[in-house]
């Protein structure tokens, strides 16, 4: 008999303990995901700075080939020019030479 009124104290024991327990897991786990949430929020503005500067670079890349390749683009242009001159000088030239045989 004595056992048996031990038993629900002893129950009751355990299921506090269980609850107190669970209690301190979720705190931990709270803890746990605050740490990561924290993490995280780090690597996202890390990431972000990232992104911005490379955006920045490439965009600084982009606009001084666009220079580059604007210069380059002018200077064919110089170039087919001076060829058209040639060729229309030479095609008078040769037509001022059958003209004059």
């Amino acid at each position: 008999e004595n056992h048996l009124s031990f038993e629900p104290k002893v129950i009751h024991a355990s299921m506090a303990h269980n609850e107190s327990q669970r209690n301190i897991d979720q705190l931990a786990n709270i803890e746990s995901f605050k740490r990561t949430s924290e993490g995280l929020d780090m690597l996202t503005q890390s990431h972000q700075r990232l992104v911005n500067s490379l955006s920045q670079r490439s965009t600084r890349a982009i606009q001084n080939q666009l220079v580059k390749s604007s210069g380059q683009e002018n200077a064919f242009v110089e170039a087919s020019t001076a060829q058209q001159s040639i060729n229309n000088f030479s095609k008078g030239f040769s037509k001022s030479s059958t003209n004059f045989h």
